[in-house]
């Protein structure tokens, strides 16, 4: 659906801090609809009982719920908690945006590409990094995944459905990456 492709770094490159810049002109308003996106992708994950606010995850195994872990934790209580919680014992950790990657529900895969798409966008907006021709195309997939969302939501809204709505396999593969 979304792809990233990593580019490969040099070993002698350096790298440097990031200063913190100005939004470009126009960033606040795609930053406003990638929110909007979100929130759409955010009400799939609802209906399957996912959570559905941003942030990280655990759980105990496939059997419970998610629980949020607490914003804002340091780098070094978030390896406490990893440690006293080792994935060996059945416990997972996931964003938002991993969460449903691996559900056997279409749609909720679907979701869970849109918000690391919007993730990415976000990023790269918000940090003003390089937008490569992949981040285009992402923005774009993003604007069809927006349409088929409006779509499924204006339709259940209608009463045309009652259980949480499947994209059909011609939107599929409108939404696929050649590079798939």
């Amino acid at each position: 659906m979304f792809s990233r492709r990593r580019e490969a770094s040099s070993p002698s490159a350096a790298v440097e801090p990031l200063i913190p810049q100005p939004l470009l002109e126009g960033a606040d308003d795609l930053l406003t609809q990638v929110e909007t996106i979100e929130a759409a992708a955010a009400e799939i994950y609802a209906r399957y009982g996912l959570p559905d606010q941003p942030g990280h995850y655990r759980r105990r195994s496939h059997d419970t719920a998610w629980e949020r872990l607490t914003n804002g934790l340091l780098p070094e209580e978030k390896w406490r908690i990893i440690q006293d919680a080792p994935p060996d014992l059945g416990w997972r950790y996931a964003s938002l945006s991993q969460i449903g990657a691996g559900s056997v529900f279409t749609d909720v895969r679907h979701a869970s590409a849109i918000l690391s798409a919007c993730h990415g966008l976000r990023l790269r907006l918000t940090e003003r990094l390089t937008i490569s021709p992949q981040d285009l195309a992402d923005a774009i997939r993003l604007g069809v995944s927006w349409r088929l969302l409006s779509d499924t939501a204006a339709a259940s809204q209608a009463g045309a459905a009652e259980q949480a709505p499947s994209l059909s396999p011609s939107s599929q593969s409108t939404l696929s990456s050649p590079d798939d």
